[in-house]
C-alpha cells in the first residue's frame, strides 16, 4: 500500500481540528471517496461533513471548481496525488476506511508526540528538522 503523498498530505493540509474531524468522519463510516468531504474536501468543507454522494460516483461531470474539494486539488499536486491514493487504498469505501483510520491516528499520534518532545526540549524538533534536512 503505497500512503506516502497522503501522510505528506495530513501532515501539511490539516489542521489539529480538521484532522479529528477527519477521523470521526471516518469511524462513522462517511468517509468517501465519492464526496465532496473526501479526503482532500474535509480541508475547506463549507458545510457540515458529507458522506456518499451518488452524483459522485455515478459519474456526473462536474464543471472544474463547482465543488470546494475540487479547488484544493486543482491548486495543489500533492492534493490530486493523495487523492488517487485515497482511491487506491481499496475496492470499496470500507476498505479504505479500514486503511485510512491507522494512518489519520498515526499522524495524531506523531504530532501529540511532537509537541510532547517540545515540551521537554524547547527547541528539539527545530534542531531534528534541520539534522534530518542536513542528512
Amino acid at each position: 500500500m503505497n500512503a506516502a503523498n497522503i501522510e505528506k498530505f495530513l501532515q501539511t493540509a490539516y489542521t489539529d481540528e480538521n484532522l479529528a474531524a477527519l477521523l470521526a468522519h471516518a469511524q462513522d463510516e462517511k468517509l468517501s471517496f465519492f464526496s465532496c468531504c473526501c479526503l482532500i474536501g474535509v480541508t475547506n468543507a463549507p458545510h457540515a461533513l458529507r458522506g456518499y454522494v451518488p452524483e459522485f460516483a455515478h459519474g456526473r461531470a462536474l464543471p472544474a471548481g463547482s465543488t470546494h474539494h475540487q479547488s484544493v486539488r486543482l491548486n495543489s499536486q500533492l492534493a490530486a496525488d493523495a487523492e488517487e491514493e485515497f482511491f487506491f487504498l481499496g475496492n470499496s469505501d470500507a476498505e479504505r476506511r479500514e486503511r485510512m483510520i491507522p494512518l489519520i491516528e498515526a499522524e495524531i499520534t506523531r504530532r501529540e508526540l511532537a509537541r510532547a518532545l517540545l515540551e521537554v526540549q524547547p527547541g528539539a524538533i527545530a534542531v531534528h528538522e534541520s539534522s534530518a534536512a542536513l542528512m
